[in-house]
């Protein structure tokens, strides 16, 4: 009887139903804009009405107060604000950052690492006293995946600031050259990664195939760690070690690490990317231009320190810098019940964004990254 009344009483106001919540008593009703004053008043006029008020727009709040955010230009290119509105990083999965090490900083936190540069239990990052304002690229890469977010400081990171890093120094100076370590060094790494807890490991460095560092990687694959590098920023084919312009882009050329290629803020192919059958995916890197609302010319901003310059905040541009927006990724899908690398993978490729032509191509793998599509509504 009631049923009969409340449809009447809809069909006297010229309300349309959308949508009905149940046991809230709830009527969502569609009006015509023009008749709205009259047909509220229908509505409130009736007993069988508690009260009438317009739906309002409810809007995304996970945007953070960092003091830098606005130069982060790379995160809504990759929809990431949206993402963050379903998920933030979990504080219990680790990302391993294969790199130069780490330095205190106010910004960034980690757990127990390793230097299998300088063989001891301190991933502590030197400097490179070669190039005294060059800046630590490990710190970069952890601040990028990691920084400490909405904390009114600084930069945010991919993970909200709610992953672990573990810092596991392979690179470090030799003579007068920054960044080089070796295969083995890099193989020794996973491995320590893998039998210690880690998920997901960053690789922001390309040399050639080398079988020792091949083992290295199927180690940690079969064992459940997603593996994540640097395309290179030669604009090479990374399938082709004997081409002379390509110094080699290994362990991204091989077939269980996820390689990262880079786009601009035009969400266009850098200039420098490599490219070639290997390539799997594309995350913002910068590139030579100047770009509006960013950093001119456009790089990525995230944490670091330098010989003169100390701890701060550095901008940087290269698809090592591409590669730790992939692996922060990655972790938000583990903290969506996806977990393994081949899932991951799949889930990063199918939801990614077409660059060029539909499906996977050369230049651009199978498009750009898309988190909020990537860990779904």
């Amino acid at each position: 009887m009631q049923a009969a009344a409340v449809q009447s009483l809809h069909q006297q106001a010229g309300g349309s139903v959308i949508r009905i919540i149940q046991k809230l008593d709830v009527h969502v009703v569609r009006v015509d804009t023009a008749g709205m004053a009259r047909v509220m008043a229908t509505y409130r006029a009736s007993p069988l009405v508690e009260f009438v008020e317009h739906d309002t727009y409810v809007y995304a709040t996970a945007n953070p107060n960092d003091s830098l955010y606005n130069l982060q230009w790379h995160y809504p290119a990759i929809q990431l604000p949206a993402a963050w509105d379903v998920v933030t990083g979990p504080n219990c999965v680790i990302v391993a950052v294969l790199d130069t090490g780490i330095r205190p900083h106010p910004d960034l936190t980690w757990v127990a690492g390793h230097d299998f540069f300088a063989d001891d239990v301190d991933p502590f990052d030197p400097g490179c006293f070669s190039d005294p304002t060059g800046f630590s690229h490990g710190m970069h890469i952890s601040g990028t995946i990691a920084a400490l977010t909405n904390n009114a400081l600084g930069v945010a990171g991919v993970n909200w600031g709610g992953v672990q890093i573990m810092p596991l120094r392979v690179l470090g100076e030799s003579g007068s050259t920054c960044g080089v370590g070796t295969a083995s060094m890099v193989a020794d790494a996973l491995r320590h990664a893998t039998d210690n807890g880690a998920k997901v490991a960053n690789m922001s460095f390309a040399g050639p195939a080398s079988a020792t560092l091949e083992i290295g990687v199927n180690y940690a694959y079969s064992r459940g760690v997603t593996l994540v590098a640097a395309a290179g920023n030669e604009n090479s084919n990374i399938d082709d070690p004997a081409d002379p312009n390509d110094p080699g882009s290994y362990p991204a050329g091989y077939s269980n690490v996820i390689a990262v290629g880079a786009t601009n803020c035009n969400n266009a192919r850098a200039s420098y990317s490599n490219f070639g059958t290997q390539l799997d995916l594309m995350a913002p890197g910068g590139d030579f231009v100047d770009c509006p609302g960013g950093l001119s010319p456009e790089e990525i901003l995230s944490t670091s320190w330098s010989p003169n310059g100390g701890n701060g905040y550095y901008p940087g541009k290269g698809t090592s810098f591409s590669a730790p927006h992939v692996s922060g990724l990655a972790v938000l899908l583990i903290a969506r019940g996806i977990v393994g690398p081949a899932n991951i993978q799949n889930r990063l490729q199918s939801t990614a964004t077409n660059l060029g032509p539909p499906g996977w191509d050369p230049l651009h793998g199978w498009g750009l990254v898309n988190a909020a599509a990537a860990v779904g509504p």
